[in-house]
């Protein structure tokens, strides 16, 4: 059976979802996914399936008896003040601890919500199901994604079971954006995305460059939000593209932010260190220093973790220069810091004890008191690992005395110094 374009466009979505079925020959199923597409075989075998939603419920409602009867342009008005009310009585019902009452009274507005057409009855389901995430009503969103799924097929049709010469038009943009809008309110992300795919096509088709973006970026944030950070960070690369094209710092500097920390969650240190490198030329060039070094620390200690020592000396050495010189020294005392622990864990003791030094002089300008108890207890447990008693003694005394005018640590202090002088003794 040939399927039309938009048929196939939305078929990955469709088969996730479970209402259609993947032809037998795409792929070997597991045994799970072989039931469920069992269970999902065909939308007209859902009475049989699921319970009664409260949204197909099919007892004539007192407002509006006959649907088949159309309505006037003032049935409509009328019927719209209604909902409205209904709507703001449900609010009530919930703000008076009455949650069950008050999705009763949603899902009869619901229902009838769908006799003003699907553009009405969607802003109402994103509306209400918003409502249902934030009160973690789970059935509720269990029902409202139901409606939404026929929705999706009545506008799309089902390339399985209809004629693909036979299927609607692609519905108007407006309506598929409401789609998503509302999978999105019942954070249905994966078939947000979706629908909003199909808009982003459009957009590109029509070279409308804005639309372009804002689609990709309501894209990006939802394969962020459902920390499918694989999907996310082509997203946001293209996103960095369309905003610098446009000139767009703003925007630009904030999609290089996401990326840096997507790019740092899937442990792409070499992807990681390429936005960072751009947001540090980014914020120099704005004179953000503390933003720079931090950066130059960040990307000091991704190299150290991969084992490039010369590259993480580079990176911390930068940050320390650029905060010095800055006098942010604060930043140039955890820049140090960072270097001298490097230079330990590599053997390089000298080169650790020199920088520790350097660190002191660092906390002494900066008045850092607390970092310089931290420097001073690094020295002495360093002089201890070389057995350097006397030395790390010395180190140990100048931190107990800095500890006391902090009023902090005062009894490790001292207990590094009694450990100290009993090693002195033997």
């Amino acid at each position: 059976m040939k399927l039309s374009a938009q048929s196939l466009h939305l078929l990955p979505a469709l088969v996730a979802i479970g209402l259609v079925v993947a032809p037998a020959n795409t792929s070997t199923a597991s045994p799970v996914s072989s039931a469920a597409d069992t269970l999902e075989i065909a939308r007209r075998d859902r009475p049989e399936i699921y319970p009664p939603s409260p949204l197909e419920n099919a007892d004539p409602d007192p407002w509006w008896p006959d649907e088949t009867i159309p309505l006037t342009e003032r049935d409509r008005q009328v019927l719209r003040d209604r909902l409205d009310g209904l709507n703001a009585s449900a609010a009530a019902s919930l703000a008076a601890a009455q949650p069950a009452a008050a999705f009763e009274q949603w899902n009869r507005e619901l229902r009838l919500r769908r006799l003003l057409g699907v553009s009405e009855e969607l802003l109402a389901l994103a509306r209400v199901g918003e409502i249902a995430w934030e009160e973690e009503e789970f059935y509720q969103l269990q029902v409202i994604t139901r409606r939404l799924r026929d929705i999706q097929l009545d506008l799309l049709g089902d390339p399985f079971e209809d004629d693909p010469d036979e299927l609607p038009p692609p519905p108007d943009l407006l309506t598929l954006r409401q789609l998503g809008d509302a999978y999105a309110a019942v954070r249905a992300r994966g078939l947000a995305v979706e629908a909003y795919e199909y808009l982003l096509e459009d957009a590109r088709d029509r070279g409308d460059r804005l639309t372009e973006e804002e689609t990709l970026r309501t894209i990006g944030e939802l394969n962020y939000g459902d920390l499918n950070y694989e999907e996310a960070v082509a997203d946001y690369e293209e996103l960095v593209e369309l905003a610098a094209a446009r000139g767009d710092t703003e925007s630009r500097v904030f999609y290089l932010e996401r990326l840096a920390f997507m790019y740092d969650q899937l442990q792409r240190p070499d992807d990681a260190r390429r936005i960072k490198q751009t947001l540090i030329a980014h914020y120099q060039s704005i004179a953000d220093i503390p933003r720079a070094t931090a950066l130059y620390i960040e990307i000091g200690d991704d190299l150290a973790a991969t084992g490039d020592i010369g590259g993480a000396e580079n990176s911390y050495m930068s940050a320390y220069t650029l905060s010095w010189e800055a006098e942010q020294f604060y930043r140039a005392g955890e820049a140090i810091a960072q270097l001298a622990a490097l230079y330990e864990r590599e053997g390089r003791y000298e080169d650790a004890l020199n920088t520790y030094r350097t660190a002191i002089d660092v906390d002494n300008i900066s008045n850092d008191r607390y970092g310089l108890m931290v420097t001073y207890d690094a020295i002495g447990q360093l002089y201890q690992r070389l057995n350097a008693f006397a030395q790390a003694l010395d180190a140990y005394q100048r931190g107990l005395e800095v500890a006391q005018q902090l009023q902090s640590r005062t009894a490790y202090f001292q207990f590094q110094i009694d450990a100290v002088s009993r090693e002195m003794r033997r």
